[in-house]
């Protein structure tokens, strides 16, 4: 403008140059507030759902939820409890805890073997299973009341692949809830 010094001209130069900045920033700002911030909220635990049946057992269903822009539902069909053969091993050094969690696995009508030897005791209650076990690993845990993710892979030292399909070793938090 004229009468204006040449620091004006400048200042107005240098300060449009920030407006498509700033525009992007905010439009950006507003996308997400319309769009929604992305967060781990979506994502959806796994949950296991009782199915009852006409006989006396109980079937368990393994589902896990995953959204995206849409939403699918995979389900692996648990073994009834009568076709899975389970042991339990005493690991809490409380005598007599692997027989009174055995009749709790027997009264559910899981297919209990013989129990197995004591091992060192151990605070936490262990699931393993077999390959091919980890669903019935995880549905044991919820019907003696524990968290799902006490399920861990068979080790052939504590019990064979061939005498048991799962092994509870019952560990000392188990053995006084049982008591």
């Amino acid at each position: 403008m004229p009468g204006d010094g040449p620091g004006v001209t400048y200042a107005r130069s240098v300060g449009f140059r920030w407006v498509p900045i700033v525009i992007v920033v905010v439009g950006g700002v507003l996308g997400l507030a319309v769009a929604g911030f992305p967060s781990r909220r979506s994502d959806a635990p796994i949950k296991v759902q009782a199915v009852a049946s006409s006989t006396t057992s109980t079937s368990l269903a393994v589902t896990r939820t995953t959204t995206s822009s849409t939403t699918t539902s995979s389900t692996t069909p648990v073994r009834p409890a009568g076709e899975v053969r389970a042991t339990v091993v005493n690991a809490s050094g409380v005598p007599g805890s692997a027989g009174r969690v055995g009749a709790v696995i027997k009264a559910r009508s899981w297919d209990l073997k013989a129990p197995r030897a004591d091992r060192p005791a151990q605070d936490a209650t262990v699931i393993m299973y077999r390959p091919g076990y980890d669903n019935e690993a995880r549905a044991l845990a919820t019907a003696l009341g524990l968290d799902p993710g006490v399920a861990a892979p068979l080790d052939a030292g504590v019990v064979s692949p061939d005498e048991a399909d799962l092994a509870v070793l019952v560990g000392t938090a188990l053995a006084k809830r049982t008591n």
